[in-house]
């Protein structure tokens, strides 16, 4: 039976829901003096400045965070201040809108970030052409770099006074995913299984622990607060990352004809197996529960007991067998048990650095070979090299400009009051992979329908502003701790 309650706390601790936390922080604070000050409507450019740029603040080194947001900042003045300029003239800002699109979605080429901070200046240029924005270029143009000065000053706060924060909550992710990976793995001993499909399951259990495993690395190896640091907790952490990446390498050391091991050995033997490595797993919920909250460890996983009776168990099976095969297949079972067993002596090596009962030296795991990652360069070569059809990204933000153009010229020939959404729906569901595109469609029309019956609802039954406040925070620090985790309930 699933533990929601440990689901719930799992994502509460999580770095998502800090993620929303910091994003629902940075921009309600200032809409209360914005409010207080009476001069909400006049304020709202610093508000999407704010948030546009805290949507960029995505978990990396810290200075990576802050020349993205610095970069945000200052490129999302730009568009403002081209954008105001060209409303004057149709044609201008169509050429603006066009070219905008097209080199903004470029961006995409050189990772996750930049593409983050090409679209939503994408989204700013869009928003100004409002209506309802009125054409004071160089109030609009301080507010937003305003708006984008104050998030990342914040975010940089947050990070000073919580340093070990992000990379705690990585750390102990990584660690619940290599448990998520094992119970993936564990399956196979499930009498009555389908192997091909638990198969699948390890797969992307596999790539989900290597994709955490990638982002933790990046913060330990590229920040210098932890690559240069001899405080207790750094080392620690680091300690307990590089004891971990040995972990998992020796979760795929064993590996069995399944189908050949379901056929000769019973299926009461295979479920004590299963049973077992359920265990272990929940000690790795528990560990990395306890390391993304930051909470003590006051014992070591006692799983001695339960893997001495699997092995009795299964050497009483061993001695019962007289088919070579089931020998055989008895014995694969019993380098099983010496894998977790291993496993185990690690998982409590890396309590036992979590709780700093064991003082060692970081350098002897540096010696050995660690896949640091590659460092990341703004090449201009490699912006020419993708100007080519042959290119995807190049493709993709062919595809996006012409969609956009297409979209204002219907909103102009229909002289829609609100243009702009068009333009943005399209932005924000087009993607570079057709699958994801699709998904994206299908996922913002359900979204927006339920979220639109959701507050309709909200706004029938509730008249009083302060509830509806409350109400509105909450729903925004949902959102946005759901954000890259489940798009369907962060447009919901």
């Amino acid at each position: 039976m699933r533990d929601y309650l440990r689901d719930i706390q799992k994502f509460t601790t999580s770095q998502y829901w800090n993620s929303g936390v910091r994003i629902t922080a940075g921009v309600m604070l200032p809409l209360v003096v914005l409010v207080y000050a009476d001069w909400l409507t006049e304020g709202i450019p610093f508000l999407f400045a704010a948030l546009f740029v805290s949507l960029t603040d995505t978990p990396g080194p810290i200075h990576h965070r802050r020349n993205g947001m610095l970069v945000a900042t200052a490129l999302n003045t730009f568009v403002v201040l081209v954008t105001l300029l060209a409303r004057q003239y149709e044609w201008l800002l169509l050429t603006d809108i066009v070219v905008f699109t097209f080199l903004l979605s470029l961006f995409g080429m050189y990772g996750a970030r930049p593409g983050a901070i090409g679209t939503l200046a994408l989204v700013v240029a869009l928003i100004n052409l409002s209506p309802v924005t009125e054409l004071d270029v160089t109030r609009n143009m301080m507010l937003t770099a305003g708006g984008g000065l104050w998030y990342t000053m914040f975010s940089i706060l947050l990070y000073r006074l919580q340093p070990y924060r992000l990379v705690e909550q990585a750390v102990g992710e990584n660690l619940m995913q290599i448990g998520a990976y094992i119970r993936a793995r564990a399956a196979f001993y499930k009498s009555g299984v389908a192997i091909h499909e638990t198969f699948n399951h390890v797969m992307q259990a596999q790539v989900d622990a290597a994709a955490i495993q990638s982002q933790t690395r990046d913060l330990l190896f590229r920040t210098r607060k932890f690559a240069g640091d001899a405080s207790p907790k750094s080392r620690s952490l680091m300690m307990m990352f590089l004891e971990s990446l040995d972990l998992f390498e020796e979760t795929m050391y064993s590996y069995h004809d399944y189908s050949l091991l379901h056929q000769h050995v019973n299926a009461q033997t295979l479920n004590h197996v299963y049973r077992v490595i359920l265990q272990i797993v929940a000690e790795f919920d528990h560990l990395g529960l306890s390391v993304q909250a930051g909470l003590p460890i006051k014992k070591l996983p006692a799983l001695d007991k339960a893997l001495q009776e699997l092995e009795d168990a299964v050497v009483i099976r061993m001695k019962e067998a007289t088919d070579p095969i089931a020998r055989q297949s008895t014995l694969d079972l019993r380098l099983t048990i010496t894998n977790l067993r291993s496993i185990v002596t690690r998982l409590n090596n890396i309590v036992l650095y979590y709780s700093r009962e064991e003082s060692g030296s970081v350098e002897r795991f540096l010696k050995k070979e660690i896949d640091k990652p590659p460092a990341t360069t703004l090449s201009f070569r490699l912006l020419l090299e993708n100007l080519t059809p042959r290119s995807n990204q190049f493709r993709y933000a062919l595809r996006l400009t012409i969609a956009v153009a297409i979209g204002y010229a219907v909103s102009a020939v229909f002289s829609l009051s609100h243009a702009y959404w068009v333009m943005l729906a399209i932005v924000t569901i087009l993607k570079p992979v057709y699958n994801l595109t699709r998904k994206r469609n299908y996922q913002r029309v359900i979204g927006t329908l339920g979220g639109i019956l959701v507050a309709s609802g909200m706004l029938y039954v509730i008249s009083d502003t302060t509830a509806l406040i409350v109400l509105m925070v909450l729903c925004m620090l949902i959102a946005y701790s759901l954000l890259r985790i489940n798009y369907l309930g962060f447009v919901t």
